[in-house]
């Protein structure tokens, strides 16, 4: 049963919350059923708490026919530019314990420490903490390098 029609569940004043990426795990929407969600935005709101929907249901709740689709086209193409930048070739340096790229016509390199975690130096500055935590696999890092290049390459 569509949450739509089910008594109790506030129709308006939802707030955004983010969306996530569910890859090939797709979701069916809380609000109306519809299965085969990939982008799905987190709403919430005082009297009910948090709600997983699509984009169309996301317009609904929040009133607002602009901004959910805009987030979702900027958070998938945030994606793509992620995807794009993993393929990317990395040239190790043993001696130095480097991992070195150009991507962009910018060079970033993730630098292994002596105790096991990454650091990411781009543009003369250097970056040790992701999301709170020191970055204990190269993966990550490689995660972590693309935050920093797509928040600051213009």
């Amino acid at each position: 049963m569509e949450r739509w029609d089910k008594e109790g569940i506030p129709h308006k004043g939802w707030m955004f919350e983010y969306i996530e990426d569910y890859e090939d795990d797709y979701i069916q929407c809380e609000m109306c059923d519809k299965k085969g969600i990939r982008f799905v935005h987190v709403l919430s709101h005082p009297e009910y708490g948090e709600i997983r929907v699509g984009c169309e249901c996301a317009s609904k709740m929040l009133n607002d026919y602009v901004n959910p689709q805009q987030r979702e086209r900027v958070f998938r193409n945030k994606i793509n530019r992620l995807k794009n930048f993993l393929k990317i070739d990395w040239r190790y340096n043993l001696v130095k314990k480097t991992h070195s790229a150009k991507y962009k016509g910018e060079y970033i390199t993730i630098k292994e420490s002596v105790l096991g975690t990454f650091g990411v130096f781009f543009r003369r500055e250097n970056f040790w903490i992701f999301n709170g935590e020191r970055v204990r696999d190269l993966q990550t890092a490689k995660r972590f390098a693309f935050e920093i290049f797509d928040e600051r390459h213009v």
